[in-house]
């Protein structure tokens, strides 16, 4: 898996991602087509599948133009464009990210932008839903809280 160290190389990646994710939406469209085919039918158990499909088209596209499996920020083409624009897009070289940034910002946000970023971070959540929990891991994150 590639790791990043600046914004054209994520950002190339995640554009030939976003190429495919718009091409993988002719499938979800040809999902929602038949199943409008199959309710006017009423052949509604085909129907509902076809919906389901055409969801699951969409949810893979979304999963794969985001990198949602990639846990690590350094090999997401996504997040690593993100990071590398706020360093490369700043006069002075890179503003430091810190947490009081982070804070100020998300204080100063609209009501969208905050049901986006939520709606980010519960999807970003539940690619991970299913995957083994690391117990040493996450006790030693808790210690660390606690010093």
């Amino acid at each position: 898996m590639a790791s990043y160290s600046n914004f054209y190389d994520a950002f190339v990646h995640f554009i030939g991602a976003y190429a495919t994710w718009r091409n993988n939406l002719v499938y979800a469209e040809f999902y929602l087509e038949q199943s409008r085919d199959y309710a006017d039918a009423g052949s509604w158990k085909f129907a509902i599948y076809s919906v389901c499909n055409a969801v699951q088209e969409l949810v893979n596209t979304h999963n794969y133009c985001l990198q949602m499996d990639v846990a690590d920020w350094r090999s997401n083409h996504f997040f690593s464009s993100i990071y590398w624009a706020w360093i490369e897009g700043t006069a002075d070289g890179g503003e430091e990210f810190t947490m009081d940034l982070l804070l100020s910002t998300m204080v100063g946000a609209t009501p969208e932008q905050v049901m986006y970023f939520i709606g980010l971070a519960d999807a970003y959540r539940q690619s991970i839903w299913n995957k083994p929990f690391n117990v040493e891991y996450f006790a030693a994150l808790a210690r660390g809280f606690m010093e």
